[in-house]
């Protein structure tokens, strides 16, 4: 698992960095996409929960599925630096390097800290949630399932697809949301999130 891992992030990283040489819009597409594969990742897990199939069959579906995934991706990957699309941006990168602004550190700042309080909560602590509805009580793994890693992953989805659409309107705003997560995240686990464990 470790070295699935490993080779999934040295897969996305290249393909970052591919890409990176396109306008912005594709950039977004890329972590679109990723947010989509939780997002089906989750509705699988789902329906194998509720169809609950034998484990060898389970074994068997997953490791055809993730070989096809896995050789249709490194297809694409080789195949985009072919693309006459690819090759204008490639050609067209301008060689000298600009000076960026100040309000773009600012603005890289507060998305690597506003993605680091994401990565602290989602999943480690969400996933510790128990439900307060009867409807749950038995099926716990579910409830998991569909609060911390579907609601995630849509929720990633949907801020992806906002951004594409539209833009941030001015500094303070990002500046704002990511100090109301500063202050929530301490308050979420202060508080007494497990409701088993409540006095």
């Amino acid at each position: 698992m470790v070295i699935h891992s490993i080779f999934t992030g040295l897969y996305l990283t290249t393909t970052c960095g591919m890409v990176a040489r396109l306008p912005i819009r594709h950039t977004g597409a890329v972590f679109m996409g990723m947010g989509l594969s939780g997002v089906m990742a989750s509705l699988l897990e789902l329906l194998q929960i509720i169809l609950s199939p034998s484990t060898r069959v389970l074994i068997i579906y997953y490791l055809i599925f993730i070989l096809a995934t896995y050789l249709i991706a490194f297809d694409l990957h080789f195949a985009l630096p072919l693309n006459a699309y690819y090759q204008h941006y490639h050609r067209t990168l301008p060689l000298s390097h600009h000076s960026v602004p100040t309000v773009q550190y600012r603005l890289f700042m507060i998305l690597y800290v506003s993605t680091s309080l994401t990565y602290a909560v989602c999943p480690a602590i969400l996933q510790g949630t128990s439900p307060l509805s009867p409807i749950f009580y038995s099926q716990t793994e579910q409830f998991t399932l569909l609060v911390c890693y579907l609601n995630f992953y849509l929720s990633t989805c949907l801020g992806i697809l906002a951004s594409t659409f539209s833009h941030l309107p001015c500094f303070w705003v990002a500046v704002l949301l990511t100090l109301t997560r500063l202050v929530l995240l301490p308050l979420f686990l202060i508080s007494n999130y497990l409701p088993n464990t409540r006095v």
